[in-house]
């Protein structure tokens, strides 16, 4: 069994969190609220989750370890699990003590985007 820190296993859990207020938010935004400022008119979620991701990775990306996760993240998202979905497994199955800070980061940032289209 592999084991993680406490800190990483705060973010696997926020992680899982946090991607069910995604869809949740996503399904909303897209049925009722119409477009966002983040998608310029587009509502296919597979669209919102592309531009978020290019949109951390533009704030992100001087941080190594943040950046190599977004791009694995833009490389490895398929279409049962979306680039927002790969993003949370890999933050909830990779966090370790040398990078839960840069992680927790990531989540924080996404919940506050989460939570503007909620």
């Amino acid at each position: 069994m592999r084991r993680t820190s406490c800190a990483g296993d705060v973010n696997a859990l926020r992680a899982i969190g946090l991607l069910s207020r995604w869809n949740r938010a996503a399904r909303l935004q897209a049925m009722f609220a119409g477009p966002c400022a983040c998608c310029a008119g587009d509502l296919e979620t597979a669209h919102m989750e592309r531009q978020i991701i290019d949109h951390l990775y533009e704030r992100h990306r001087s941080n190594a370890v943040i950046e190599a996760l977004l791009r694995a993240c833009r490389e490895g998202a398929s279409g049962e699990r979306g680039a927002v979905g790969e993003m949370m497994r890999r933050v909830a199955s990779e966090s370790s003590p040398a990078n839960a800070v840069e992680h927790g980061r990531l989540l924080t940032e996404f919940e506050d985007l989460v939570q503007a289209l909620e």
